[in-house]
């Protein structure tokens, strides 16, 4: 995992990983888990959860939605972790 990551604040990353489990296929907030992981949400977005699919950990979950033309329809993704 380290040399994957390449990470310098493995601690961060630790954070993310519990914090990643209360969020399991649930919508991604990333600025909510960025806040409570201590990090930037930009990191969290593109370092982190890249991490997670490049290893198999975890995978995206596509919006989804039968009417399409309902106001409610989702427009985020979900993440599901292994």
């Amino acid at each position: 995992m380290r040399s994957e990551a390449n990470l310098r604040k493995r601690d961060n990353f630790a954070r993310f990983l519990d914090i990643l489990g209360c969020c399991h296929g649930k919508i991604i907030n990333h600025s909510d888990i960025a806040r409570d992981t201590g990090v930037d949400s930009k990191t969290v977005r593109a370092l982190y959860f890249e991490i997670l699919v490049d290893m198999y950990l975890g995978y995206y979950i596509a919006p989804y939605s039968k009417h399409s033309n309902k106001a409610s329809y989702i427009t985020h993704a979900k993440i599901l972790s292994i």
